[in-house]
Formats: C-alpha cells, sequence, structure tokens
C-alpha cells in the first residue's frame, strides 16, 4: 500500500490512511500498533485524512467530499462540522485539533487557513491564500497560541511554461 496521511490515536497507536493502488482511488484506514507494527483494524471508510482528539473521536475529510469536514465519535455517530463553505475550484489540504478541542484548524489548497468550532459551526480565516501561495499540512502547539504550517508558493516558469512549487514550513501566530 501507498501510505499518505498519519495520525496519533494514542502513545502505542497510529492510525495510517493508504491506498492500494498508489495514491490513485480512494484510500482507507488502518489502525496500526506501534509496539508489533501490525495493523489492528483496516477501514473501509473512503476518506482522504484526519485526526484524533484525545477523547477519541475522529475528525476527517471524505475523499468524496473534500470540501467538508466530518467528526465520528467514540460511539460511532457521525456529523458534519462544516456547510459547504469552500468554493468549487478549492479543497480542504489538511486538519488538526486545537487544545480547547473545541475547534479545528484546517488548511485549503488556495483559500487559506481557517478554524471552525465544532459545537457552532462557526468559521472564521486565519490567513489568506491564493493561487501562487497555498497552505497544506497544520499542527498546532500544546498551547494553542501556535501553528506549524506548510506554505507551498508557485510560479510560472517562463522558459518551460511548467509550474515550480517552493514548500516552506511557517510557524505562525493564531
Amino acid at each position: 500500500p501507498t501510505y499518505t496521511h498519519h495520525t496519533w490515536k494514542n502513545d502505542s497507536t497510529i492510525v495510517a490512511e493508504f491506498s492500494l493502488n498508489g495514491g490513485n482511488g480512494f484510500f482507507h484506514k488502518a489502525t496500526i500498533n506501534v509496539n508489533t507494527s501490525e495493523a489492528d483494524t483496516v477501514s473501509n471508510d473512503y476518506f482522504k485524512f484526519g485526526t484524533f482528539c484525545p477523547d477519541g473521536s475522529y475528525v476527517y475529510v471524505k475523499r468524496n467530499d473534500s470540501k467538508n469536514i466530518f467528526i465520528r465519535y467514540t460511539n460511532d455517530e457521525e456529523r458534519r462540522i462544516t456547510d459547504n463553505i469552500i468554493p468549487d475550484r478549492d479543497s480542504i489540504t489538511g486538519l488538526a485539533w486545537h487544545p480547547d478541542y473545541e475547534n479545528v484548524l484546517f488548511t485549503t489548497y488556495r483559500g487559506g487557513i481557517f478554524s471552525v468550532n465544532v459545537s457552532s459551526k462557526k468559521t472564521f480565516r486565519i490567513r489568506y491564500g491564493c493561487d501562487t501561495r497555498s497552505y497544506r499540512h497544520v499542527t498546532v502547539s500544546p498551547d494553542g497560541s501556535k501553528m506549524i504550517v506548510q506554505r507551498v508558493d508557485a510560479h510560472e516558469n517562463t522558459t518551460n511554461a511548467k509550474w515550480e512549487e517552493a514548500h516552506s514550513l511557517y510557524i505562525m501566530d493564531i
């Protein structure tokens, strides 16, 4: 399998998203025990990526709906926490729980960095993106005051008419 995103569930378990066909098509979820390297469970939930809350709730983006964020509680109840707020030409590229466990930060390919409150579904933009600057993958500091994001700056190379990207990590205040 081709592994894409991964997150810690607890001290001895990680969840890894993977594709059976080289990263194309549907992704599946494997729960892996880090002590034995054995896949404890495999899910056929078709999702793109996600992250765990310490209470075991799982926030994720579905593969067939990359414009919304869903939460699955430990009792398997599922709820959408965004309401189609992502424009047509954009998609969610990263997720992270805020340490207050009330908010989820997320990045979109062109739109920037956002925060959504899990209870109220209120969303606000933290930073703007654009066609030549996108944000991917976000992590929040343990005290909730800072985030690390991957920023991708892109430009067209006029010599060969191809787009070139420069990937950088940025530490930013929330």
